[in-house]
Parts: structure tokens; C-alpha cells; sequence
């Protein structure tokens, strides 16, 4: 679950495709204004070129140039060409062509050692002019007096397409942004709505067992019991599990939000105060059928003891058929498992209910960190045309060869992680998705952008007999695509949000990783019959004796301020 004030690594392939972009506006060109001119520049949705009033000409851009510095974590998967680097490549390029900006990498480390690098720099008041930090970071900074106030600026100088970008997932992230009524970071928004779980199953199995797709949470169970004990892969062996489960809890998850039970969410109760969702008795509703389950042999006896990753692993290997995941789990093992096992057919499916009532995705605040600015940079408001910049190249352009210049190289390398500074669209693979499909039925191609065509191309291949390319039909489908579910619940607005958007309080930062802790301990100790279901109502006490009832009340003092 992500959580405000944590960094969150986001897997390289969500991050491609996380640019498969959708188109906004009508315009040719999407404006920028100059800080200092009145003159225009964009980029033309159609070619992808640089584009103006004058374009290239010295009243467009900063001249003298400027130098503003940053600080880098470095994605492992970029090489450079020969003669390109951190500071010499096509994006530092053409921010300096276009927009008279040298940037200037102070350092760069790779990503798993870049929050312990920059708190050294923290520390030592060694800071850049523009950088990205966790929610903690922001907090440490913004109450040290270390960065600027970016209230005016936004407002000045943020492009309509910036502003829209940052409130497509509502109102929450740039709040999360916001101390004492001042905006002081740009936040990097996510995919939070459209990665909202979803449940995949394998229909192969389910039409070889005679089964009903799911429906409702007693579905669920009875698939799940059919593909453990009646042999779906057909190997006459008691080798198949009807559920994946790991000990980071990160299929539980999805299947606790059928219970109407959420993971760490603060939510209101009938009386409109903040509650954590975690000691509901919903949880433990939830938790008494998922021990059921386990002891029946429906889940994996070693769950308790592997990552996420391992447990993936029986899902690629035909081990178990129905598991919760990402709508972009299609092109991860799902395709993996395609590739081993031809004959495997899968489906996605919305989180099927425990009763009558929909059940509700939780979704995550939205931001995997902030842009900051050091206090006292000058020309701090250029790092608005090097945003506008990066969503022309990554969701509008329609050019095959910026895409290759900017975004992967034709020989696969990425090169979209250089960009200095990033936002994503809360919803562009489903953009993508509807492009897509409205091209097939109308067998017009021309509003296609470069990585819509990306799309077409992988599910090409995949019916040209690519099994590695499977999962981009499965994601792009209308016939239980993750992507049809993905709009299923945006049309219908089923998600579950906390209602605490703010940077973790004093009570968190102290004890909210012990609590985490002490609830993994005590679910895995229930769901394989350690402890009895009972210990659901110890852990709650003593989650609320050693920190929760704290929290509860600074949560609570905050949201009567802040409402």
C-alpha cells in the first residue's frame, strides 16, 4: 500500500506504460508563455516538432541561458549512446535549445541509494536548485525553512496542462502538498485510480472444470476450492492453489476491500470521526475466511515467508490460477506464465463483494514524492516549462521519431527517465485503451499518439503467435481486459480513498512502522491458525494502547482543521 511519506519504486515496466499518454485540447499546439516574453511555444500534436510564435528565436527562451542544478536517481536500465550523459543528452538538449536551461546533475546514484544520499545532502545544507524528496524529506525541509514557497509561481507560470495533469485524481494531491495554506512542492502524481486491483483468473481452468465466472465473493471461494482439489492442469498431481498470497499482504489487500475491509485507510464512521480501517470488525470477517481457506489447503503453506515476487513465481509456473494484481500484471506473470504454459487463458475481473453492495478498490493517495525548490533559487519558475515540456513529449506527440529521440531508442534502451522532472496522468493507459479500440472499430489510426501505436504493434506480434507480447492483449481487450475493468470502475467511481492526505504526524513517523509490523505478524499468525481468531481483538488493543489511539487523535485534530 503506498503510503504518504513513503518513496514508492514503481516497476520499470508500469513506468513505460505509464506514457502511453492521452491526447487533451484541441489545439495544434500546446502553449507555454514565457516568464519573460509574451511570445508562445509548443509542440505540434501532430509532428511532435518544436513549435512558435518564432520558434527557436532569443525572445522564447532565457538568454543569457540559465543553470539550474539537481540531484538524480539514476534508473539502471538507461545506457547512454556514445557521447550522451547525465548532463549531455537529447533532454538537456533541447531544454537548453528551446528554453535557454542548462541543467546540471549535481550527483546521481543509482535509485535504492538515493534517499540515503540525499539526506546527507539534507543534512549538510548541500541542496540543489530543484529535486525530488519523499513526504518525510518534504516535511524536514519545509519545516527547516529550506524550500520555496511555490504558491505565486503555480499560478503564474503553470501551464493549463500542468494544472490539469495535477488535479486529474482530485483535489488530494496538491493538498498533500500544501502546509499552512502555501503550496510548497509540486507532487509527483501517479496512476493511483487506474491501478486500482482487480482480480485475475484463468478462464482455461474454468471452462475445463465446468465453472462460472466470478460474480461475488462466494464465487471466489467456490473457484478457489475447484482449482485446488479437482486438478485443473490435469498432471494428476495435488499441486495447484486456488489463491495467491504473500507475507507483504499485497494480494490481501484487494481480497480484504471484498469484505468492505480497507488496509490503513483512515475513513469516517457514523459519526463522522476518523477511524483506522485496519480494526474494523470487517478485517476480521475478512481474516476468519482467508484462515478457511489456508486450512483447506487453498493457499500456498509458505506464503508467510515470500516477498511478493516468490509467490509470483507459482502463478508463471501454472501453480495457482486466480490472484489479485495491477491492471499491468497482464504484461508481467501473466505473460511469463503464457510463454511456459501456451495453453493458459486468463481474464480480469472487478473485486467481486462479499454481499449485495460493490465492492470498492482501496486507491492511494496518488503521489510518489514532491518536486521541491531550494529557497532562494533564482528563476524557480522555469521548472514549469521543463514540465510542460515533458508532458508534450510523453502523452501528446504523435512522432516516431521523438518518440525514438525522446522516450525508448530503437534499440530499446529508455531514454524517458532523463527527463529532469515528471508528472503522470492519472489515467493515460486507459486513454491509451480508448483510443485503441475506438481505431479498430473505425479503422481510422490517425489520432493514435507514437506509444498508442507501441500498443497496436505488441498486440500484433501476440497474433502473429508472440506469446511474450500476450499480456498487452489481455491488458488492452474489451473481453475482460484489465483495462475494460479499469473503466468499469471509473465510470461507476469505485474506489476507496483515505480521508487523511496530509504528511505523516508525529505519532506516524514514530510508531507507524512497529504497528505495521506488529499487524503482519499478528494476520499471518491468524490466516495459518497460530493464533486463534480471537487474537484479532488482542491486536487491536494492543495497536491502540501502543500508538494507535495517538494517532487517532492528532488525525483527528488535524481533519477538524483542515475540513
Amino acid at each position: 500500500m503506498l503510503k504518504i511519506g513513503q518513496a514508492v519504486i514503481i516497476p520499470f515496466f508500469i513506468l513505460v506504460l505509464l506514457l502511453s499518454g492521452c491526447r487533451s485540447g484541441e489545439e495544434d499546439t500546446r502553449e507555454i508563455t514565457s516568464p519573460k516574453t509574451s511570445e508562445k511555444v509548443g509542440v505540434d500534436k501532430q509532428t511532435g516538432e518544436i513549435t512558435g510564435t518564432q520558434a527557436g528565436s532569443k525572445n522564447e527562451k532565457f538568454d543569457p541561458a540559465i543553470t539550474l542544478s539537481t540531484v538524480t536517481s539514476q534508473n539502471t536500465a538507461v545506457k547512454f549512446a556514445p557521447g550522451d550523459s547525465i548532463d549531455n543528452n537529447p533532454w538537456t538538449r533541447a531544454y537548453e535549445h528551446e528554453y535557454g536551461i542548462k541543467i546540471k546533475s549535481l550527483w546521481a546514484v543509482e535509485e535504492g541509494k538515493y534517499t540515503q544520499k540525499l539526506n546527507l545532502a539534507i543534512s549538510s545544507n548541500d541542496i540543489p536548485d530543484f529535486f525530488m524528496v519523499n513526504g518525510i524529506q518534504f516535511k524536514q525541509l519545509a519545516d527547516a525553512g529550506m524550500i520555496e514557497d511555490l504558491t505565486e509561481l503555480y499560478a503564474k507560470y503553470a501551464s493549463d496542462m500542468t494544472k490539469q495533469t495535477l488535479a486529474a485524481g482530485g483535489d488530494m494531491p496538491l493538498k498533500s502538498a500544501t502546509l499552512n495554506s502555501r503550496l510548497m512542492a509540486i507532487p509527483f502524481t501517479w496512476t493511483a485510480r487506474e491501478s486500482a486491483k482487480m482480480l485475475y483468473v484463468r478462464t482455461d481452468w474454468l471452462n475445463k472444470l465446468g465453472l462460472s465466472e466470478p460474480q461475488t465473493m462466494e464465487d471466489l471461494f467456490k473457484i478457489s476450492e475447484a482449482f485446488t482439489k479437482l486438478d485443473p492442469d490435469g498432471n494428476n498431481k495435488n499441486d495447484t492453489y486456488g489463491l495467491a498470497l504473500d507475507k507483504e499482504f499485497s494480494f490481501a489487500e484487494s481480497f480484504f476491500n471484498g469484505f468492505h475491509a480497507y488496509n490503513d485507510l483512515w475513513m469516517k464512521d457514523s459519526g463522522g470521526t476518523l477511524v483506522n480501517s485496519t480494526i474494523q470488525p470487517e478485517m476480521r470477517n475478512a481474516l476468519k475466511k482467508l484462515r478457511e481457506l489456508f486450512q483447506d489447503g487453498q493457499i500456498d503453506p509458505d506464503f508467510g515467508a515470500k516477498i511478493t515476487d516468490k509467490e509470483n513465481e507459482l502463478i508463471i509456473s501454472s501453480r495457482i490460477g486466480m490472484f489479485f494484481g495491477l491492471p499491468y500484471d497482464a504484461t508481467s506473470q501473466i505473460s511469463q506464465n503464457k510463454e511456459l504454459d501456451p495453453k493458459a487463458e486468463w481474464k480480469s475481473f472487478p473485486l467481486p463483494s462479499i454481499d449485495g453492495q460493490p465492492a470498492k478498490p482501496q486507491v492511494a493517495l496518488g503521489v510518489n514524492g514532491y518536486w521541491v525548490v531550494r529557497k532562494g533559487a533564482e528563476n524557480a519558475e522555469a521548472i514549469f516549462k521543463l514540465l510542460d515540456f515533458w508532458l508534450n513529449i510523453a502523452y501528446d506527440s504523435k512522432s516516431e521519431d521523438v518518440y525514438y529521440e525522446y522516450h525508448t531508442r530503437k534499440d530499446g534502451i529508455p531514454y524517458f527517465p532523463l527527463s529532469a522532472i515528471k508528472v503522470y496522468k492519472d489515467y493515460a493507459n486507459l486513454e491509451t485503451y480508448y483510443r485503441f479500440n475506438e481505431a479498430f472499430e473505425t479503422n481510422d489510426m490517425s489520432q493514435l499518439t507514437a506509444n498508442d501505436k507501441g500498443v497496436v504493434d505488441k498486440i500484433s506480434k501476440y497474433k502473429k503467435g508472440d506469446l511474450n507480447n500476450y499480456g498487452w492483449h489481455v491488458m488492452y481487450t474489451k473481453n475482460g481486459g484489465s483495462m475494460h475493468t479499469t473503466d468499469y470502475y471509473k465510470k461507476n467511481n469505485l474506489y476507496m480513498f483515505s480521508e487523511f492526505v496530509t504528511l505523516p504526524l508525529p505519532t506516524m513517523v514514530k510508531k507507524a512502522a512497529m504497528l505495521e509490523k506488529m499487524q503482519r505478524e499478528a494476520f499471518t499468525k491468524i490466516i495459518m491458525g497460530k493464533s486463534p481468531i480471537e487474537e484479532f481483538d488482542n491486536f487491536v488493543a494492543q495497536w491502540q494502547k501502543l500508538g494507535g489511539d495517538e494517532m487517532t487523535k492528532e488525525v483527528n485534530e488535524w481533519y477538524r482543521n483542515n475540513r
